[in-house]
Order: structure tokens, then sequence, then C-alpha cells
């Protein structure tokens, strides 16, 4: 796949020997002394479209990512024509995205952080601005100013969450699907869902999996269960319904 470089000492280190990871490559760069960096193998068959019309910027894949269907990493000047310098994105170690995630960073001074263990769902938009400025009436003082995103480690996002600007979500947690995040949220091991987003639940945890212990609860429930209707056929007449 492209990779083109319109820009000065902007640099593409990978640090695994992975052919695959650089057919599955789309890269644009318009601007100088950009990084970006490969730390480990990249598993999936999603592509990685990259477009920076940025300076001073940095993108960081970790190790052991899966991505099946695709990520969209978009570094831009905003629609009111403020610049894109100093943004950075960090995605860590053994993340899935499992669908096709869009990451927009339209203004400087902005990241967007993605921590370990964490599974991210389909069509999943993280947007560290509105992209265009909006003012008070009367001051003239801009009112939405963009701001960084952080997904903390061990979190699971379902299909179709927009992250805005000032998200900021606590490990072990859960977000709902079509939810709107705009704002940090400080406990750990919740449930937020909904637009606007809340939290609708607090003291859980979630596994990627299920374990061993879970297939033993299920089968013990399983046991009660055959051994109440035992009981209900033994100690009560049941009577057959037929229709007329």
């Amino acid at each position: 796949m492209p990779i083109i470089n319109n820009g000065t000492d902007n640099k593409i280190d990978f640090f695994c020997n992975d052919q695959n990871l650089v057919d599955k490559l789309d890269i644009k760069i318009n601007g100088n002394r950009n990084k970006i960096k490969f730390l480990g193998k990249i598993n999936g068959q999603g592509k990685i479209k990259i477009n920076l019309i940025a300076s001073d910027c940095s993108i960081t894949l970790g190790r052991d990512i899966i991505i099946s269907r695709g990520i969209n990493i978009s570094i831009i000047p905003a629609g009111g024509g403020f610049p894109a310098t100093d943004c950075h994105v960090n995605i860590n170690d053994r993340v899935l995205l499992n669908g096709v995630s869009n990451f927009l960073l339209a203004e400087s001074g902005n990241t967007i952080s993605i921590g370990a263990d964490c599974i991210v769902g389909n069509n999943v938009n993280f947007l560290t601005s509105d992209s265009h400025p909006i003012y008070d009436l009367y001051t003239n003082k801009r009112l939405n100013h963009s701001s960084s995103i952080f997904i903390e480690n061990k979190v699971w996002v379902a299909n179709n969450v927009h992250f805005m600007k000032k998200s900021h979500i606590p490990s072990g947690s859960i977000i709902g699907a079509h939810s709107v995040v705009a704002k940090k949220f400080n406990k750990p091991n919740v449930v937020i869902a909904g637009n606007p987003a809340r939290i609708i639940r607090k003291n859980v945890k979630w596994k990627l999996k299920f374990e061993p212990e879970d297939s033993v609860h299920c089968a013990s429930i399983s046991s009660k269960i055959l051994l109440l209707l035992e009981y209900i056929k033994s100690n009560f007449k049941i009577t057959r319904l037929h229709r007329n």
C-alpha cells in the first residue's frame, strides 16, 4: 500500500519484521517532524489508514494489536483554520479493534490514548474537536475548545460509540452501544451508557472469554433446574391443555 511523504524529517519505524503489516498501510503525510511507530506485529485483516496534515505529531501502535476491519487516523487542521500540531495517538498493547475505528484530531496539543487490553467495537469514533469553533454571541469568547481523550486499561467499548472531547474512561469499565461520551468519569469498573453517557451500574468486571468457573456455575444452575423439574413432576399433577 502507498506511503506518501510530502515533508521533511518524518519517520516511520517498524520494531518487527512483518511484511503483512507493510501491505496493510496507507499513509499520507503533509507536514514535518512527524513520527509513526509500530512496536510489534499487527494481527487481523484490517487496513491502517493514516492522514497527517500536521507537524510535530506522533502515532504509536503497540504490540499484539488486532485490527479486524480497519482503522482511520486523521490529524488535520480544523474547519475554522486552527492548525494541527503536537498531537498524539497511542494505542497500547493487546487492543482489539473489532470493526472500523475512526480517530480525528483537528486542533493542536491533543492526545487520543487507548490503554492495554481494551476491546473496541465497530464504528467507534474518537473526536478531540468539534472541527468548527462556536462563540458566545455577546462576548465573542470561544465555547468549544478541543481536548484530549483517554481510555484507560481493560475497557470494553460496544458498537457505534462516539467519544467526544474531554472523554476519560477509567479502567475495567464498559461503554454501552450507541453511547455519546463527552466528559471525564472517575470511578473504575462501571457501566456507562446513554446520550449523554452516564453511569448506569457500578462495581462490575468483564472477561474476554468464559473461564472454567463460569462453565461450572452454569452447569450448577442447569442441574438445579433439572432437580426442580423432577420435583414438580413427582409431586404435582400436570394437566396438558388442548386447543379446541
